[in-house]
Formats: structure tokens, sequence, C-alpha cells
């Protein structure tokens, strides 16, 4: 099994993903948000891997397949770029969702 390196943005450094995060930061339409992600251990950049919640997890299940699709069918050119337009499409529609949540989302209250 061959171990994977990701390249920080930030700082000339590769690192392997230990852990994700996954805190809860609020609730949105009655069900709790989760946000998942990873950081550089050097900077400590935040890298996002999801909003998790049941509402925004439609647009990321169709994203992914979509995604997982255009691996499918890399030889058939007709369908390649049919399906990269509707992945355009629906990262649109992903980060309109993302924004919509955030800005509708209620924080949890800190004691």
């Amino acid at each position: 099994m061959a171990i994977s390196f990701v390249k920080c943005e930030m700082c000339p450094c590769k690192f392997r993903i230990k852990t994700i995060c996954k805190p809860y930061i609020g609730m949105y339409k009655d069900k709790p948000v989760f946000h998942w992600y990873y950081f550089c251990p050097r900077c400590l950049h935040v890298y996002t891997v999801q909003y998790y919640n049941e509402h925004l997890n439609k647009h990321y299940d169709r994203y992914w397949g979509l995604r997982y699709k255009l691996i499918l069918n890399e030889k058939n050119l007709e369908q390649y770029e049919r399906i990269l337009n509707e992945i355009e499409v629906c990262q649109v529609e992903l980060l309109d969702a993302i924004e919509n949540m955030k800005r509708e989302l209620i924080p949890i209250r800190k004691v």
C-alpha cells in the first residue's frame, strides 16, 4: 500500500494526513453541521474536506459520483466533455449551497 503525501499550498512542506478533525460547528435547518478538515503540521493552514450535513450531502454525493464517472469514461471523448460540463455546474451548485449554509448557520453557544 502506497503512502500518499500532500503538498502544502502555503509553505514548502509535504506531509501525510494522519487525522481528519470533525468538530461540530452549529445547526442548519434543524440538523447538525460538522466541519471536516485537516491541517499542515508546519504552518497550520486548514484544508477543508467537506461540511457534513444532511442537506449538503446530496451535493457532495453528486459531485464525487461525477468525478468517479469521469475516471471511468476517460477514453470516450464525447461523454468525457459532457461529464466535465456537468461537474462545472455541480461545483457551482455545491459552492452556492455551502454559502447558503454558512449564511444561515446557527453557531453553537459558548458558555
